[in-house]
């Protein structure tokens, strides 16, 4: 089990370097800061006039926070990625992304956030690669191989996702209902796990699949007008 860091706190941080001992949020200091002072403050003023709150200043308010970086554990994270998750999964996230810096995938499977910068050092993980807790690609950079299966199984769209070149294992997906934006690598050496997929719409199936392929929302005339344009697979797509 985790053990569960001390009470998180916010506090604005004057160095640019993200602390690698602290399990404090901070936020990191620039220039936005100021821009989003200036905004809340213009915000308070108006409510404790009395006058209605321009939709303009609501769109500055959203792009001010959307600036503003804060370290979780020893990597930097955009606020706008963090204000969904509660106390305990923050907590929970600044262990796991603690131990990450460290080279310690061990609890790799339950990361809910991600950034190019956490990204780098996935490439030092070596067999089964196991995201199954991101729901969303974004800041989200794969090696361009996996020795082993590669499990996204809570991602519930394929923007903004690359996948590797090469998968030496398996690919779950099981969450995507769309093929829309998704690009498969040209070989998956063991099983494709397509099974929440509603329509076969924008899929185009890997030249060689090791394993099957799980297709178990599609319909029938679906499944078999994929078997008659991918005859090499027809054998491998299961209903």
């Amino acid at each position: 089990m985790l053990e569960k860091p001390p009470k998180n706190t916010i506090h604005e941080q004057t160095s640019n370097t993200p602390s690698t001992s602290s399990n404090k949020l901070e936020v990191v200091q620039g220039k936005n800061l100021n821009q989003i002072t200036s905004v809340l403050t213009k915000l308070i003023e108006t409510i404790q006039d009395g006058e209605g709150i321009a939709r303009e200043d609501i769109a500055k308010l959203k792009e001010a926070l959307g600036n503003i970086e804060v370290n979780l554990g020893p990597y930097p994270f955009p606020l706008t990625r963090l204000i969904t998750l509660s106390k305990e999964e923050l907590e929970e996230q600044v262990n796991i992304l603690h131990e990450i810096y460290q080279d310690d995938f061990g609890y790799l499977a339950h990361l809910k956030i991600i950034t190019p910068l956490v990204s780098k050092q996935l490439e030092k993980v070596r067999g089964d690669l196991c995201l199954s807790h991101l729901t969303s690609a974004e800041g989200l950079t794969l090696p361009q191989a996996v020795d082993g299966d590669l499990d996204l199984s809570s991602l519930t769209s394929a923007a903004g996702l690359t996948l590797p070149q090469t998968i030496n294992g398996g690919l779950s997906l099981v969450s995507l209902t769309s093929a829309a934006g998704l690009t498969l690598p040209q070989a998956i050496n063991g099983g494709l796990y397509l099974s929440s997929l509603t329509s076969a719409l924008s899929l185009t199936l890997p030249q060689a699949v090791g394993g099957n392929i799980y297709l178990f929302s599609l319909t029938p005339e679906e499944i078999q007008r994929l078997k008659e344009d991918r005859p090499d697979l027809a054998g491998k797509i299961i209903k």
